[in-house]
C-alpha cells in the first residue's frame, strides 16, 4: 500500500535483510492487544475491537462481491459471454455472487439487532457494531474526492485486452499429479507458478489494456501523438525574457543566456524528479525559483544574490509563462491531418495551460485530443505514463509518437510507438546512450511530418 501511495513512506523501509521491519512492527503491535483479555474490564473493549473486526472482514466481502457483480455486468455490457471467453467460469457463480451480496450486507446491518429491543440499548454495543460502515463511506468517497478519480463506466473496463493478452500468451499446460502429489496443494500451487511463462514485455501488456469499446467518434486508422512543452511549444520566450532581464550580467561573466536558461531549467527538472519520485511532489515552477540562484552558483557566480535581485529573477520566470508555438508546428498538423493522421497531444502539464498555447497560436486542437497523463499518476518519462495514449487506439492502427526530447521518444518507443524525433531543440540525438531505433529523425516539425507521412506508405 506504501508503494501505491495508500499509506505512509515510513512503511517503505526495509533492512539489509530485505524485510519491512516497519511494517511487521505495526502488526506486531496489535497483537499485543490479547493481553488485555487478562483484565475484565480490558476485555469488554477487546470483544469491541473484535466486533469492529469482524465487520471489516464482511465489508471486504461486500466489496469483493461487488467488484465480481460489476466485472460481470461490463462483460454483458462489451458483449463479453463469461462462459466461454473467459478462461475459468464457476457454474452458477452470478447467482451465488447475488446470494452472498445480500448476506453479506444484512449480517452488518443486523449484528448489533439487540440495542433495539425495548430496554436492551447499549452505546457500546452500537457504537462497536456499526462504527465501521460510516468510516469505509467516509474512507471511499474522501478518497474518490482527495485524489479526483472517478468510477471506470462499465463501457470502460478493458476486460477485452486481458482476454486477447492470455490468448496471445497461452499459460503450458499443468503436468498431471501422481500418487502422493494429488495431495499436495502447496507444492501444485507452486509448480503452476514457476510453470507460467516469462515476463510479458511491456509493450505487449500496454497494446492490450485499451477499453474495449471506444469513445464516440473516436478515429481510427493513422495517429501521431505529439509532446507539447519543448516539441511543439518553443522555449524562446524563456531565453528572450532571461537575455532582456540580466542578460549583460550574465555575459559579463562569459555566461550566454541560452546556457543559462537551459542549466536552469534542467536542474529544476532533475529536482522535481527526485521529488517526485520520493512521494514530496512540489509545482514545477515553485522548483524553478529556488533553483534560479544555485545554478548561478553552480555557473562561477560567487555572490549570485547580490549579482541579480529577486525581481530580476522573477522577470526571468514569467519568460515561462509566455511560452508560444514553435514556428512550423501548424504546418506539421497541417500535412499531418492531409494525409489522414489524426493529431492528439499528451501532457504532465496542465491542461487549460498547454490549450491556451493552441488558441494563441491559432491552430485548431480539440479539447478531446489531448491526453494527460494524470489518470495514472506517473509523470514521462515513467512508462506506464504512456498508456492513457495508447490505450486510445485499436491494435492494429498505425501509433506514432513525435517529440524534441529523445528520452521522450525513445520511453514511448519502449511501450509500442513508432518514433519521430525532431532535433530543432536537442539538435544532438545521442542515439548511442538510448540505444532505441527511431522510425524519423527530422530537423523541423515540417520536416518530419513529411517523413512520417512517408514513412506510414
Amino acid at each position: 500500500m506504501a508503494v501505491n501511495g495508500h499509506a505512509p513512506v515510513i512503511f517503505k523501509r526495509i533492512n539489509r535483510f530485505g524485510i519491512t521491519y516497519v511494517a511487521v512492527a505495526l502488526y506486531g503491535v496489535f497483537m499485543c492487544l490479547g493481553y488485555m483479555t487478562l483484565s475484565s474490564n480490558a476485555s469488554t473493549v477487546f470483544t469491541w475491537l473484535q466486533d469492529i473486526v469482524s465487520i471489516s472482514t464482511l465489508v471486504s466481502w461486500i466489496s469483493i462481491c461487488l467488484v465480481y457483480l460489476r466485472f460481470y455486468c461490463g462483460c454483458e455490457k462489451l458483449g463479453i459471454d463469461p462462459k466461454t471467453e473467459l478462461p475459468w467460469a464457476a457454474p452458477l457463480q452470478l447467482y451465488t455472487t447475488w446470494m452472498s451480496f445480500v448476506l453479506f450486507v444484512l449480517l452488518p446491518f443486523t449484528g448489533g439487532y439487540t440495542t433495539f429491543i425495548h430496554g436492551e440499548w447499549s452505546d457500546e454495543t452500537f457504537i462497536s457494531s456499526y462504527l465501521n460502515i460510516p468510516l469505509i463511506l467516509v474512507f471511499y468517497f474522501g478518497f474518490k474526492w482527495w485524489k479526483n478519480t472517478k468510477i471506470v463506466s462499465l463501457e470502460e473496463m478493458p476486460i477485452q485486452g486481458f482476454i486477447e493478452l492470455r490468448k496471445n500468451n497461452p499459460e503450458p499446460e499443468p503436468q498431471p499429479k501422481k500418487g502422493l502429489q494429488k495431495l499436495n496443494i502447496l507444492g501444485s500451487v507452486l509448480c503452476d507458478i514457476n510453470s507460467t511463462p516469462a515476463q510479458l514485455d511491456l509493450a505487449t501488456i500496454f497494446q492490450n489494456l485499451r477499453p474495449s469499446v471506444k469513445v464516440i467518434n473516436m478515429a481510427k486508422g493513422k495517429h501521431v501523438v505529439f509532446d507539447i512543452v519543448g516539441t511543439c511549444v518553443s522555449f524562446d520566450a524563456y531565453e528572450t525574457s532571461i537575455a532582456n532581464a540580466i542578460g549583460p550580467k550574465l555575459l559579463a561573466h562569459n555566461i550566454t543566456p541560452k546556457f543559462f536558461s537551459y542549466s536552469w531549467m534542467t536542474g529544476a527538472e532533475l529536482e522535481f524528479t527526485f521529488l517526485s519520485i520520493s512521494e514530496r511532489y512540489k509545482p514545477y515552477k515553485e522548483i524553478l525559483k529556488a533553483m534560479f540562484y544555485r545554478t548561478l552558483w553552480m555557473a562561477g557566480i560567487s555572490d549570485p544574490r547580490a549579482l541579480v535581485t529577486e525581481e530580476e529573477r522573477n522577470l526571468c520566470i514569467q519568460g515561462y509563462s509566455e511560452l508560444k508555438l514553435r514556428p512550423g508546428a501548424a504546418e506539421c498538423f497541417a500535412k499531418l491531418r492531409s494525409a489522414g493522421f489524426t493529431v492528439w497531444c499528451l501532457t504532465t502539464a496542465d491542461l487549460k495551460r498547454v490549450q491556451g498555447y493552441f488558441e494563441k497560436g491559432g491552430v485548431d486542437m480539440p479539447v478531446e485530443k489531448f491526453i494527460s497523463c494524470d489518470s495514472t499518476g506517473l509523470a514521462k518519462p515513467a512508462l506506464g505514463a504512456y498508456m492513457p495514449a495508447l490505450a486510445q487506439f485499436e491494435k492494429g492502427d498505425e501509433k506514432w509518437f513525435a517529440a524534441a526530447h529523445m528520452w521522450d521518444v525513445s520511453a514511448a518507443v519502449k511501450v509500442g510507438f513508432r518514433g519521430a524525433y525532431c532535433s530543432e531543440y536537442e539538435k544532438e540525438a545521442c542515439l548511442e546512450i538510448f540505444d532505441t531505433k527511431m522510425d524519423v529523425i527530422a530537423d523541423t516539425l515540417p520536416e518530419m511530418a513529411d517523413k512520417i507521412i512517408k514513412a506510414s506508405k
